[in-house]
């Protein structure tokens, strides 16, 4: 017959098991949404073909910080002369910061959320110029 510190060690080594597999698909799901914020703004180097986005960035040199509170990711984006310089993972002084979280971020760039009603709702909070802010959009959606 099992001691009561066998049923105690037993169930804190499952309670220690299911915490670690907690995190381990966690920390999984984490990784997985910033490789797709990456390659999502990434994409965005081929919005500059575009002979509209061209004008519109023409002269443009300018770095966007983007910040993802829930996932806590920091991820800048050079644009220069109508291009799409760098992407990068990190924290830079940037000209415009834009505050979301991921599922806004999707959102905007599936077309299911508006940038603007994001901004009015409080969901995406943004430091910058106003100029800065309609060229994005342009960019964005």
């Amino acid at each position: 017959m099992p001691s009561p510190y066998d049923e105690t060690l037993a169930s804190s080594v499952k309670l220690f098991i299911n915490y670690n597999l907690s995190f381990v698909n966690w920390h999984h799901g984490v990784g997985m949404t910033k490789e797709k914020i990456l390659a999502q703004l990434k994409s965005l180097g081929d919005r500059f073909k575009d002979p509209k986005i061209q004008r519109r960035f023409e002269g443009y040199n300018k770095t966007v910080q983007f910040i993802f509170p829930d996932i806590d990711l920091k991820v800048y984006m050079k644009i220069g002369d109508a291009k799409l310089e760098q992407i990068a993972e990190g924290e830079i002084d940037s000209q415009l910061k834009v505050t979301m979280d991921t599922s806004v971020f999707f959102g905007i760039m599936n077309k299911t959320e508006s940038p603007m009603s994001a901004y009015s709702s409080g969901k995406l909070k943004t430091v910058g110029e106003v100029p800065d802010l309609l060229k994005l959009q342009k960019l964005l959606v």
